[in-house]
C-alpha cells in the first residue's frame, strides 16, 4: 500500500512539475562555488536548444554572495557559442551595492541574493544548440565571497 501511495504521489508531482514548466524557459542553472572561492577557470555553463531562428533570449543572472564580499561590483565574462562554432564574448559589470554601500538584492543572515537581467535580449540567428558560459572577470583569483552563481535564459514573447 505504501508503494502505491508513493508511486501515485511521485506521478502527481512529476505531472504538476511538467505542467508548471514555462515553455519559454531555455535554461535555469545554479551552481555552488566551493569554499566561496570563484576561480577564473570555473565557468557556469549550459546548453540552450533553439528550434527556430531569430529568437530573442533574455539572460538573468542569479547570484548569492557573502555580506563581507570585498567589492561593490562584479565583472563577468559571458561567452555564447553558436551552433556554427562562432563564439561571441561580452564583458558585463554587475553593480552589487548602491552609492551608499548598501547591498542590492535580498539579505538573509550573512548572504545577499541578487537577480539581475544581464541582457535586454540577444537575437539567436539560427536554430540549433548554443552554449552559454559565465565566468568571473575580476583581478582577484580566486574571487572570495561568492557563494552561488547561475542564470536563467528565457525566450522573449513577441
Amino acid at each position: 500500500m505504501r508503494k502505491l501511495v508513493f508511486s501515485l504521489s511521485l506521478g502527481l508531482f512529476v505531472s504538476l512539475t511538467a505542467c508548471n514548466r514555462d515553455p519559454n524557459q531555455l535554461a535555469q542553472v545554479f551552481e555552488s562555488i566551493e569554499d566561496e572561492k570563484w576561480n577564473w577557470n570555473q565557468r557556469v555553463s549550459h546548453e540552450l536548444v533553439v528550434t527556430e531562428p531569430n529568437k530573442k533570449v533574455q539572460i538573468t543572472l542569479q547570484l548569492r554572495h557573502a555580506d563581507d564580499y570585498a567589492y561593490e561590483n562584479l565583472y563577468l565574462m559571458l561567452r555564447l557559442k553558436q551552433p556554427n562554432g562562432r563564439i561571441q564574448r561580452f564583458r558585463v559589470s554587475l553593480q552589487l551595492a548602491d552609492e551608499n554601500g548598501q547591498w542590492l538584492g535580498k539579505t538573509s543572515g550573512a548572504t545577499i541574493t541578487l537577480r539581475s537581467r544581464l541582457t535586454s535580449y540577444w537575437t539567436l540567428p539560427m536554430a540549433g544548440t548554443y552554449t552559454l558560459e559565465i565566468e568571473q572577470n575580476m583581478r582577484d583569483n580566486p574571487l572570495l565571497g561568492i557563494e552561488d552563481v547561475g542564470f536563467e535564459a528565457k525566450l522573449m514573447s513577441k
